[in-house]
């Protein structure tokens, strides 16, 4: 399952990367405001590919403490794109369609530091690592779905970018 884990993670970040090189290519044409919020975005998005960089690496390790840290990591990228999937997904949409952008800037930079300030150990940590004494395979299962929920959400995000282009 670690194999298989970590191939799930490295097609996620090449997809994460992908997206940000779509965008970053009609980047040229947002106005001030928009590229203020993509250079927000653009973190927060990075941010995610770090988590799952850092859990593919503690996979390697062989202590319990450090699966479940990879573990943990995992949910956590896909915690924190659930959290703004549906704006980011309009937000692409938008720089696809080369449409004047409509997007309440102030409301979507507000929910992403909301959602940056929140901090997922304090919220579900503990409750999984309880779990992950319980089962070790429930946690390797749910941080398996919770990868391919990632890695499906940035496939989802690509194809935006190649439908009618």
């Amino acid at each position: 399952m670690k194999k298989e884990l970590k191939d799930l993670i490295e097609k996620s970040r090449k997809e994460i990367k992908e997206v940000e090189e779509k965008i970053e290519d009609k980047a040229e044409e947002f106005s001030e405001e928009i590229k203020e919020f993509w250079s927000d975005a653009k973190k927060y998005i990075e941010k995610v590919g770090d988590k799952l960089k850092i859990s593919s690496s503690k996979l390697e390790e062989e202590s319990d403490e450090a699966k479940l840290q990879a573990h943990l990591g995992m949910m956590e990228a896909q915690d924190k794109i659930e959290d703004v999937k549906e704006d980011l997904e309009k937000f692409v949409w938008e720089v696809k369609n080369k449409s004047k952008m409509q997007l309440d800037i102030a409301k979507l930079r507000a929910h992403l530091a909301k959602k940056e300030a929140e901090d997922f150990m304090e919220k579900k940590g503990k409750e999984i690592s309880y779990k992950f004494q319980e089962s070790e395979y429930e946690v390797e299962k749910a941080a398996k779905e919770a990868v391919e929920d990632v890695k499906n959400y940035f496939d989802k995000l690509l194809n935006i970018f190649s439908k009618h282009s």
